[in-house]
């Protein structure tokens, strides 16, 4: 998380977050409003994929006062693809791969996640890990990637650059063609319609659209709570809610601030104010994530145990207590339900929603596994 004092950057790109949260202080930017980002700053990025057939766009159903160019629109891509885009502040990410998602693994379901083969670099690369611990192949080769988020239909990736600024660009998982991204600060939580995402940017919460290259503001923290962080987005799988978590840097004596907000995602595009239809603070202090019905939110607890939450009262909450160990985080409910993944020393572990117990599942020997975590399911 990056305090306010820090989030305002200088330099072309920090110049632009200073510019937008001015405008949203002064009612310039609303949540019924939408502006354009520029595409300055991406990550360098190269996708190569042999073998695989076009994949079909659906339809693009919002509406936008502009749409960026896309970012390299003079690149050409031959075979094998390629696009690489210039970067400032990181090192250029090579991210490859010879199929997409799932071709190739036996049926079953997989957690994806970043394990990381250079600290000193912060080079990770993404793996697929069966329930039975056993890792398949890379499916985006070593890089400086921070983060890479598979989709909920499986076509594109959320891929960031490692370091303290991150970009983020939005990769076709099977042809490789990228699609518009931005800077962002924070983690990424996709809708279900895999065309638009909930994002940190600065201390606030934001919808990125990436079919029209379009940003628009969802709640600006400090109408919550002044100088508070908000972080960590989590779109429910029906669309209708969007959960994050508040930070507040200097807490104050009185009841608790800081926790899990809900916001109600039918503020979008009707005019409302999306803070006045926010709820919150919650027992959850980190790394919200919902069940496939969209019914419970589980995340963890500042004691470092999981919580879960029943909506839409999101309490009394549930409390499962996990082995002792360092900081667990990217909490993952699997696409069944049955379980969530989440990393912990290391390594990833999963939990049995039911029972609360929970076993490892994946290490990587001297390497570390990070997050956040992704499910695949490659059907029979």
């Amino acid at each position: 998380m990056i305090a306010k004092a820090t989030s305002l950057r200088s330099g072309p790109r920090g110049n632009e977050h200073l510019r937008l949260r001015q405008d949203a202080v002064r009612g310039k930017v609303t949540s019924g409003r939408s502006w354009i980002l520029p595409v300055g700053g991406l990550l360098a990025i190269a996708l190569a994929v042999s073998s695989c057939s076009p994949v079909r766009r659906p339809a693009a159903t919002k509406s936008s006062t502009a749409a960026l160019p896309p970012p390299h629109p003079t690149i050409s891509l031959p075979s094998p693809r390629s696009v690489e885009t210039a970067t400032d502040e990181r090192i250029p990410l090579q991210v490859t791969a010879s199929t997409p998602p799932g071709s190739g693994l036996p049926p079953g379901v997989y957690v994806l996640a970043l394990v990381e083969v250079n600290s000193l670099l912060s080079i990770s690369s993404l793996v697929a890990v069966d329930m039975d611990g056993n890792p398949f192949g890379s499916i985006l080769p070593a890089g400086p990637i921070g983060s890479a988020v598979l989709s909920p239909d499986g076509e594109q990736f959320a891929v960031t650059s490692s370091g303290l600024h991150g970009s983020l660009l939005v990769i076709d998982s099977q042809d490789g063609h990228p699609r518009a991204g931005l800077p962002v600060d924070d983690t990424i939580g996709w809708a279900p319609d895999s065309n638009r995402m909930a994002v940190g940017i600065g201390d606030d919460i934001f919808i990125f659209d990436s079919i029209h290259s379009s940003v628009q503001l969802l709640v600006d923290c400090d109408v919550l709570l002044e100088r508070a962080v908000c972080s960590d987005p989590a779109w429910s799988p029906d669309g209708t809610m969007i959960a994050f978590t508040l930070t507040n840097p200097a807490p104050r004596p009185g009841p608790p601030e800081e926790g899990l907000y809900v916001t109600d995602v039918a503020c979008l595009g009707s005019g409302a104010d999306c803070a006045a239809m926010t709820r919150g603070p919650f027992a959850i202090q980190e790394s919200p994530s919902w069940s496939p019905d969209s019914k419970v939110v589980a995340g963890f607890s500042r004691d470092q145990d999981i919580v879960f939450l029943n909506a839409p009262d999101f309490a009394p909450p549930r409390v499962v207590e996990i082995p002792e160990g360092t900081f667990p985080r990217h909490l993952a409910w699997s696409p069944h339900g049955d379980s969530l993944a989440y990393t912990q020393d290391c390594k990833i572990r999963l939990l049995d929603a039911d029972s609360g117990a929970s076993r490892d599942l994946y290490s990587a020997g001297l390497a570390c596994v990070e997050g956040p975590l992704s499910w695949l399911v490659v059907p029979e």
